[in-house]
């Protein structure tokens, strides 16, 4: 259920925060426009606590609502407000600005401030469109902490088989299965239920132990979530994933939040008492829930038309390797240059540098475990570098950004160091001083680094370096 906010509403509640800072304060806009939304929220709680689960009570879990750039916050549910914030709206109580302490890692997630563990919400990327479902959702991902479920344990280190056409398309099978099942009446969930639970044996029985773990964790945390958002909503169509070939790829934690939560939507009509059970269980996956459901009922994976959607994965994975091959083609031996930005040892928070990353989820080609080919990305550390480009860009993960320019691209591009616009060659390969790289699409801004250029391979590779007489 989307929350559109009427632009008075927010003009108001900027003029309230503004007041509440004190005269001469200016109220952060983007933050002052979710607190419509928060008592929205607010507004449903005494109904969809008991809906969601015993014991739960949405105003009892702090919200903290973060903007990574300016590190900026609105926090909602504290009583007192942490050491710092100030009251942001008289008509909500416990709702408070102020900046992120010094040394806080703003992700989104479960972790403390002010000494109590609360939901952190990046309000940039909801971009104003954040909705109740987003806040129940988090807000239940405290929850279970508070029960004891545990995290999904790590992914393997060799990955996630996203290359396996016939594992994508038993995927797509579930996530289809899981859209019936949660909308379904009670006298249909058995059949639906028993044919999940019997697709799901089959797929998982062809993964490593530890994946197959994996996927189930990820379901119980990312699952109970979503199932949180559509109770409280009352929309028991959890969020959907794309029926098209190749949408259902490399473990999207989306797929995960749709089976879990149709798998708990329709416990909650055929199996009452679920709840009681799944806490006495071990709560790293929800498989009993779904069998319960199955009651001895007869699977139909015939109607699934299996083979079929095998056939389209393969043709979306050949189609995929033929696009990757492309790109990184395009991008390591570009016929212009070719931009190495190394980044090994810079992305420490340890160094106390605040890190913020951006980057379009659907413009991302998977190359390996490591590696990933992105439409756009922006990576900004402060006092060390920026970084944007709306082109192809290999991100080597924790090492590298690679983009590479055509020769039609070098009429645009600029290299400059210390201001100074510079041209290095065989002669002159290297250069030290304040970075600046631009080229179409693309921006690259080093404080204070090393550029240094091969002439064979025509890499221009750009290491920053601790700024001269820093400790």
């Amino acid at each position: 259920m989307a929350v559109c906010l009427p632009v008075r509403a927010a003009a108001s509640a900027a003029v309230l925060l503004a007041l509440a800072l004190g005269a001469g304060a200016q109220a952060p806009e983007k933050l002052a426009a979710l607190l419509p939304v928060v008592k929205e929220a607010d507004g449903l709680a005494s109904q969809a606590d008991a809906r969601i689960w015993s014991g739960f009570h949405f105003k009892e879990v702090p919200l903290v609502f973060f903007d990574g750039a300016t590190r900026q916050a609105l926090v909602a549910h504290f009583q007192p407000l942490p050491e710092g914030f100030s009251p942001a709206d008289p008509a909500l109580p416990g709702t408070g600005y102020g900046s992120l302490p010094a040394g806080t890692l703003a992700v989104q997630g479960s972790q403390p401030l002010g000494g109590r563990l609360a939901a952190w919400v990046d309000a940039s990327a909801a971009a104003g469109a954040l909705t109740v479902r987003t806040l129940y959702r988090e807000a239940f991902r405290v929850r279970l902490q508070y029960m004891g479920v545990p995290p999904p344990p790590p992914l393997p280190a060799a990955g996630y088989p996203s290359e396996d056409p016939e594992n994508a398309a038993l995927l797509r099978a579930e996530a289809a299965l899981a859209g019936r099942l949660a909308a379904a009446p009670r006298d249909q969930a058995a059949g639906l239920a028993a044919t999940l639970a019997a697709l799901r044996t089959r797929r998982q029985a062809r993964l490593a132990p530890e994946v197959a773990a994996w996927e189930n964790g990820r379901e119980v945390n990312d699952g109970l979530a979503e199932y949180a958002a559509s109770a409280a909503t009352g929309d028991r169509t959890p969020v959907a994933i794309g029926a098209d070939a190749g949408a259902v790829r490399a473990a999207d934690p989306r797929h995960w939040a749709s089976t879990g939560g149709a798998v708990a939507l329709a416990a909650d009509a055929a199996a009452p008492g679920w709840k009681v059970s799944f806490e006495k269980s071990a709560r790293t996956d929800l498989s009993a829930e779904l069998r319960r459901l199955a009651d001895a009922a007869p699977a139909d994976l015939a109607a699934l038309n299996l083979d079929a959607l095998v056939t389209e994965e393969k043709k979306a994975a050949e189609a995929l390797a033929a696009r990757r091959a492309e790109l990184l083609t395009s991008i390591q031996q570009a016929k212009g240059i070719v931009v190495v930005l190394q980044l090994e040892g810079w992305l420490d928070p340890a160094k106390g540098i605040s890190w913020t990353n951006r980057f379009d989820p659907k413009g991302v080609v998977p190359v390996d475990v490591d590696r990933k080919i992105h439409s756009y990305y922006k990576l900004v550390g402060a006092g060390v570098l920026e970084f944007t480009s709306s082109r192809p860009s290999l991100i080597t993960v924790r090492r590298q950004i690679t983009t590479g320019f055509s020769p039609e691209d070098l009429a645009l591009y600029q290299l400059t160091v210390d201001g100074n616009p510079t041209s290095l060659s065989v002669e002159s390969p290297s250069a030290t001083g304040r970075v600046e790289v631009r080229a179409p699409q693309f921006e690259l801004k080093v404080n204070y680094g090393r550029v240094e250029f091969d002439a064979s391979s025509r890499h221009l590779v750009v290491t920053p370096l601790a700024s001269p007489g820093a400790s």
